[in-house]
């Protein structure tokens, strides 16, 4: 795994946490063998995605086109477990009525190649975004693994056509029970709460919070000891008891998991292949971030999928890229000893990009073009 690069170890435990995600549904590991948490709830779990076209020519000013995104359509899709491809006929397709004029210049609307496609105005498009999650929330059993592609914007869009997302949680390393990772501020910096709130929905590690921050603020008698959590070395992390996101620890019963996980299939791709995803419509993201998602979490090394999207846009290397990647779909299926710890690396930030254009500046100006 030499050469891996991740731009925290954040980035690392939400590729790690994917990665386990694919060995749990294929029954290939047990949690309990690496300490973490049970997976009853794996045969009663989804997998969703959501994505949306963002308007080309969108003018306003960088800060209102994050906190009021504008789209021409809408994509939602389930996956099968555990293989996680596309179900077939679960794909639906929300096309705005009210953006019609401006298919003549910036964004541009391919056809739908997984469902029908339904023409409605936005009004009535929110109405049936609020009813697909009420209802999926609703009907299952399990939690859902929502994947999305750019997860600060997704929300945002999801909150502003009224879906509610107070309780779901960014990533999915507390469904699987990872331990939290606790942070010291630096000399004269100010503490700030742990448990932020962005866009409505939990970020961070928030459905099984510490049991221990509740006491954070009140008088101690007796003077602080060293934490261990501020050595590397000083003994494995202490286990909380889970906390369901926007309840205390006093009411919330033990295991108790968040109705959903958000994935940003865009973020995990971007940091772990080091290049940037080029997808721009509905009619190919629909379908695609699930394909992304299985092509990171089962089969080759994170570093060989690397050298393979280095060959794929090397014209010479793509003969060989194909036969490689070939090779590993008929193989995957018998790698009994995936071990988590084998792909976690650090090292610095690679460049992404969002829906917002790397052109646009916050005086309105647009590049014309989304990304």
């Amino acid at each position: 795994m030499h050469g891996m690069s991740f731009a925290s170890i954040e980035d690392v435990l939400a590729l790690t946490a994917s990665r386990l995600i694919h060995e749990v549904a294929q029954r290939r590991i047990d949690l309990k063998t690496y300490a973490l948490g049970e997976n009853s709830w794996m045969p009663s779990a989804r997998v969703l995605s959501f994505v949306f076209t963002p308007r080309g020519m969108d003018t306003r000013p960088s800060n209102q086109r994050r906190s009021d995104p504008l789209a021409l359509d809408f994509g939602l899709a389930q996956a099968t477990l555990p293989d996680c491809k596309l179900q077939i006929g679960s794909a639906l397709h929300f096309a705005s009525t009210d953006d019609k004029y401006l298919m003549a210049g910036g964004s541009q609307k391919l056809a739908f190649e997984w469902g029908t496609t339904e023409e409605m105005d936005i009004i009535k498009i929110s109405t049936r975004l609020k009813t697909f999650f009420a209802e999926r929330i609703r009907e299952s059993a399990g939690p859902i693994i929502l994947l999305v592609h750019g997860k600060e914007l997704s929300m945002t869009m999801l909150k502003n056509k009224g879906v509610d997302t107070s309780r779901w949680v960014s990533g999915i390393k507390d469904l699987l029970g990872f331990p939290q990772i606790e942070r010291s501020p630096r000399r004269g910096q100010q503490q700030y709460p742990r448990h932020e709130q962005s866009n409505g929905y939990r970020r961070g590690s928030d459905s099984r919070g510490s049991y221990y921050d509740d006491r954070r603020g009140r008088p101690r008698s007796r003077s602080r000891s060293p934490s261990r959590a501020s050595s590397s070395y000083g003994g494995p992390p202490r286990r909380s008891p889970p906390r369901h996101p926007g309840t205390s620890s006093q009411d919330q019963p033990r295991g108790a998991l968040a109705p959903v996980y958000v994935v940003d299939v865009q973020q995990l791709y971007e940091t772990s292949m080091q290049t940037q995803s080029s997808s721009k419509s509905v009619s190919q993201m629909a379908k695609m971030i699930i394909d992304l998602w299985r092509s990171m979490i089962s089969g080759l090394a994170i570093d060989e999928q690397r050298e393979l999207v280095k060959l794929r846009n090397n014209p010479q290397g793509q003969a060989q890229a194909t036969s490689e990647a070939n090779d590993e779909e008929g193989g995957s299926d018998s790698d009994s000893d995936f071990d988590p710890n084998s792909i976690i690396q650090e090292a610095p930030a690679p460049t992404r990009k969002s829906y917002i254009d790397e052109g646009e500046s916050d005086d309105g100006r647009s590049s014309g073009s989304d990304d």
